[in-house]
């Protein structure tokens, strides 16, 4: 930051406490963590810093992974002024996926342990869902993955749009075929999420336990899983209370004779006693069994679950488990596991061996506490629980399951569309009917929502535990889920939670301070905060350029959002107006002009502006004169770059950037990269992106591969309706190579040609249906009396469509209906990157089309919808054609 951008000093806020949450009793002992809160009486135990920590130092305490860009070093320094008082309107606009960054590729489990997805081969073996092992056939090129699917389990996968997912829904309670696309253009769950009655709709299919061969193990796993949670690391020996012989007992039938036993005598640790089990025979020359099997296995002096124990057959692994159950395990009565240890290697091992069994485990954390005898921990403990399927064969007769649960099926939670996604894929054909494979994914994601809307409210409760912190996202799932990375971060940095109220959405600290979370549609009614951080309010584009939805985020923020925000200023003890920690911080991608951004813009025009301080972040810097120019009454954040320098050039350098704004488009190169919702031209396709049809080889005839006659159709002929649009459009096909002299035959197959498409005719009318019918068989006829014969003549399915398919379906070979999805300006932007990049060009015949879509989306707009359909469906011809085919993959065992 420079001086020029460093907020002048002002007195220290007043720190008002908003009305306290419900919760505490008041009993005739005070409770120090329930009343004390109540009655707003000072928490005497709270130690009082000289120093508020720093959001940087905070960072790297909760997130050490976290990447210090200069980026986020100005975010950093401005969220710290937020913290101290000094900023108190905050607006942040920047690009999508900055800064994310993926630790691993999507792991896939085989029998021979965990495999990168990419580097699959024909002949692999991965696991189907009924947890056997199946053949990979066949890899496919790689392609784009644009679509992020995220489960109710968390589980991501980013995915190509025409995916397919076998999903059961629950509506209709059958099992369906759905593509990304289909999924993503419908609601995912019903009612409103975290009330009575909601629930998701999409179920995946279950998993059953995976199939792994047979191990020849290094030792007896009962007894592995046995010491790993009651052994001394170094030594053969175990710990554990005097009436729990059982699990001794079956160490010495696996071969571990027990050479010497020691009682504990102090005080309190009477029941303990350590059983060394060295054997019989111990001497120079005759190491003890089990001192040899731990070293072969790798686990002395290292306590772990090996590969080969994670990689062995089902009753292998559940002779592993139950040794660990029986050592550091609890069952409830309902047969609920929890396994606590604070070893992080050994808990990712329980966590694997129980998702291998399909048990769906989770795993907490909880920060270094003093134990109920009085022992003051030095390190977190970490808890992986389950609900078991299966029997587990536990020695202890407490620790016996009593019930097995049906496993509960994951459902897709929410889909995010992102265009311009860097990530590629390949899809695999197994050697299954349904084409179903088990696969899991890790990611690690530092990017602005991370900073802005998860460690932040932690750092900022951590300095005001008294004050409330709000979180708004487009939907309550998403704002619960940095909710609970907030809460997470508060947490592990050593501060506690109170004892009545941990619950995601509304989480309260010892001082009856806390978070809460909703969606921008949401309650916040009898809530006020201090802090209010609404991150990403639309969805995708459709949300923020439609009207309705503009409008009612506007009628919530009037109504409902700003209302419960903690005054500016409030009266200090002298009767003096002092300033009063009241923030709102705003962080988003722009996708329209007339977003939230722009209504906030026209708010500081009026009679009562709030003087908001904008951090603006293209992804490619730009002159500042080329710069959206704000209200007077805002502060602009100089940016630090020269105009054409990348904004993170460790994660997206400039070449990548140049990549992705030619496959973009300008129209969302403007909105999403640059922070600039419409080009500088004001149209969706520029005059200067037409251009003539491709050239001929050697003035060879033109041929083509697909020709598609598309048609955008109205209802009536009369002066003041529609027009209805046709449009010939052609997919070139590659040329034909010359022949083998005297055999007559071909050089051998063509490769595979890039896209090209000729836009040939187009034509526009105000037609009724004769017209229309007696129209479309006339071009049929001229066309096939010039060998240009259409392979597919697509008709809307609206207005007169369904009349005209209905009428022509059995003379006009061919016919396809088609179903308008978004609106016809989605579709143009769909097709504009194609314009662009000079993959469609025009012939002269099509002038009436070129001039429609130069203005575009402004007066007549049939000719361009047509043209649009006929494009997208030859695109995906081609697409198909070089076998990139989408197979049923869902998610079903993560890792």
């Amino acid at each position: 930051m420079t001086e020029s951008t460093t907020a002048t000093a002002m007195p220290p806020p007043v720190l008002t406490s908003p009305a306290a949450a419900e919760g505490g009793l008041l009993l005739p002992e005070l409770d120090p963590w329930g009343d004390a809160g109540l009655l707003h009486l000072p928490a005497s135990s709270t130690p009082i810093q000289a120093e508020p920590q720093t959001l940087r130092s905070f960072i790297a305490e909760a997130y050490p992974r976290y990447g210090f860009h200069r980026w986020a070093d100005v975010l950093i320094e401005l969220l710290q002024q937020v913290a101290d008082g000094q900023l108190s309107r905050l607006i942040v606009t920047c690009p999508p996926r900055l800064g994310k960054l993926c630790a691993h590729d999507t792991p896939v489990p085989t029998p021979d342990g965990w495999r990168r997805h990419g580097d699959l081969q024909p002949g692999d073996l991965v696991f189907g869902p009924d947890g056997q092992p199946t053949p990979v056939l066949a890899v496919s090129e790689e392609q784009r993955a644009t679509m992020k699917v995220t489960t109710t389990r968390g589980e991501q996968i980013w995915c190509h749009p025409g995916h397919q997912w076998q999903v059961r829904n629950r509506r209709s309670r059958r099992w369906e075929t759905l593509e990304t696309r289909e999924l993503a253009a419908q609601p995912l769950h019903s009612g409103q999420l975290g009330r009575r009655g909601s629930r998701f709709l999409f179920q995946l299919p279950l998993v059953l336990p995976l199939q792994y061969p047979r191990q020849s193990l290094p030792m007896d796993p009962y007894s592995l899983g046995y010491w790993l949670g009651n052994g001394t690391a170094g030594k053969p020996l175990v710990t554990h209370d005097r009436s729990d012989l059982a699990p001794v007992a079956a160490m010495v039938q696996a071969g571990y004779a027990v050479s010497a036993v020691h009682h504990h005598r102090g005080p309190g640790y009477e029941r303990v006693q350590a059983t060394s089990l060295a054997g019989l025979f111990t001497r120079k020359g005759h190491p003890s069994p089990l001192r040899s099997h731990l070293l072969a296995a790798g686990v002395l002096h290292h306590k772990h679950i090996p590969e080969v124990f994670l990689r062995s057959a089902l009753e292998q692994r559940l002779a592993l488990l139950a040794g660990l159950i029986d050592s550091d395990g609890t069952v409830d009565a309902k047969g609920r596991v929890c396994f606590c240890t604070t070893s992080p290697e050994l808990a990712e091992g329980v966590l694997d061996l129980a998702e291998g069994l399909g048990f769906r485990p989770y795993r907490t954390e909880m920060p270094p506490c003093t134990s109920s005898s009085g022992v003051v921990g030095r390190k977190a403990v970490i808890t992986v629980g389950f609900q078991p399927t299966l029997p587990i064969p536990t020695r202890l007769a407490r620790k016996a399951i009593s019930r097995l649960a049906p496993q509960r099926r994951a459902a897709i939670a929410r889909i995010d569309h992102d265009p311009a996604s860097p990530r590629w894929g390949r899809c695999i054909q197994v050697a299954r009917a349904d084409g179903l494979y088990v696969v899991g994914r890790q990611l690690t994601v530092t990017h602005n929502s991370l900073l802005v809307s998860k460690l932040f409210p932690a750092y900022f409760l951590q300095r005001y535990p008294q004050l409330f912190a709000a979180i708004a996202s487009y939907s309550a799932e998403l704002a619960y889920a940095h909710s609970r990375e907030a809460r997470h971060f508060y947490r592990v940095t050593g501060h506690l939670l109170a004892r009545d109220s941990a619950a995601v959405g509304n989480w309260l600290t010892r001082q009856r301070g806390g978070c809460i979370a909703a969606g921008v549609d949401g309650p916040f009614t009898g809530k006020g905060y201090s802090l209010g951080i609404i991150d990403d309010p639309y969805k995708g584009p459709g949300d923020a350029a439609s009207p309705a939805l503009q409008q009612k985020l506007i009628d919530w923020l009037r109504s409902v959002w700003l209302t419960r925000a903690e005054p500016s200023s409030v009266l200090g003890p002298d009767g003096r107006e002092q300033p009063n920690l009241s923030a709102q911080v705003v962080v988003l991608t722009r996708w329209d002009h007339q977003d939230v951004i722009g209504w906030l813009y026209e708010q500081e025009l009026g009679e009562a502006p709030q003087q908001w301080n904008v951090l603006d972040l293209p992804a490619i810097a730009e002159d500042p004169a080329e710069r959206p120019k704000l209200p007077p009454t805002c502060t602009l954040i100089p940016d630090w770059r020269q105009a054409g320098e990348a904004l993170c050039p460790e994660r997206f350098p400039l070449p990548e950037l140049l990549k992705i704004r030619a496959r973009l488009g300008a129209y969302w190169w403007a909105a999403l990269y640059q922070q600039r919702p419409s080009p500088a031209s004001g149209s969706i396709f520029l005059r200067q992106w037409i251009r003539p049809p491709f050239p001929r080889e050697g003035g060879s005839q033109r041929h083509y591969a697909l020709l598609a006659l598309s048609c955008d159709l109205s209802f009536k002929g009369e002066a003041e309706s529609d027009y209805c649009g046709f449009c010939l459009a052609g997919l070139l096909a590659p040329p034909a190579r010359p022949a083998i002299p005297r055999s007559g035959e071909s050089q051998g197959p063509q490769g595979p040609k890039e896209l090209e498409i000729e836009v040939l005719w187009a034509a526009r009318h105000r037609f009724g249906l004769p017209e229309v019918i007696r129209f479309l068989l006339g071009c049929l006829e001229a066309l096939e009396q010039q060998g240009l014969r259409p392979n597919a003549v697509l008709i809307e399915d609206a207005a007169n469509g369904p009349a005209v398919l209905q009428t022509l379906r059995r003379r006009v070979p061919g016919m396809l209906p088609i179903t308008a999805r978004g609106s016809k300006e989605t579709r143009a932007h769909a097709v504009a990157p194609l314009v662009e990049a000079g993959q469609i060009r025009f012939h002269h015949r099509a002038q009436p089309l070129v001039e429609e879509a130069i203005r575009f989306p402004k007066g007549s707009k049939d000719l361009v919808d047509a043209f649009c359909h006929g494009a997208l469906w030859l695109e995906g011809r081609y697409w198909k054609a070089q076998g990139i085919q989408p197979l049923v993959t869902p998610l079903l065992v993560s890792r």
